[in-house]
């Protein structure tokens, strides 16, 4: 029971975390996008020596082909899940503070400032793959290039919808 309760009255004391929900969420995008793509060039540079190597098997070299050819689309399709599911889990988590409306001039003003930061990782997503050796690579991923180059669009819906859900339920007595 004391347990139960210490976690209860640890949840309570939480009042404005529509801010941090959305740069964690942020850093876990930029994060997977970047592996993504850097996982692409180097296994395609490997695929690539390999269906040059003599010594391979047909039966790998198509296996490493086939896989070559799937990847992209495997972690573009996988980033949009990951995304979904961050959204998700920060309405979740929102919804599961209590919180006070007063509270909301607050989170609005945190949201600037993550906005802020949301463009500056944007915009530093697009400095990493303006890259000319990364651009045939960049372009195998549609949904993961526009989420990130416009990174201040989806902040600003995730946070507004995040923030909403924390602040338009209904409370209880």
């Amino acid at each position: 029971m004391a347990r139960r309760e210490l976690f209860l009255s640890s949840r309570s004391h939480k009042k404005g975390n529509v801010g941090i929900e959305v740069v964690v969420i942020i850093i876990i995008l930029l994060a997977f996008g970047l592996f993504s793509i850097f996982t692409r060039y180097i296994f395609h540079e490997v695929n690539t020596d390999m269906q040059a190597d003599q010594d391979m098997s047909n039966d790998s070299k198509t296996m490493m082909n086939n896989f070559d050819t799937k990847q992209a689309s495997i972690f573009d399709n996988g980033f949009l899940l990951i995304f979904i599911l961050l959204w998700i889990w920060g309405m979740v988590a929102a919804f599961m503070i209590n919180s006070h409306p007063i509270f909301f001039v607050f989170t609005v003003i945190i949201l600037i400032f993550v906005c802020i930061f949301a463009m500056m990782i944007g915009n530093s997503y697009q400095d990493i793959t303006n890259d000319p050796d990364l651009a045939s690579i960049v372009a195998q991923y549609p949904i993961q290039t526009w989420m990130l180059t416009h990174l201040l669009i989806v902040a600003i819906v995730v946070g507004f919808s995040i923030g909403f859900v924390a602040y338009a339920k209904m409370r209880n007595g």
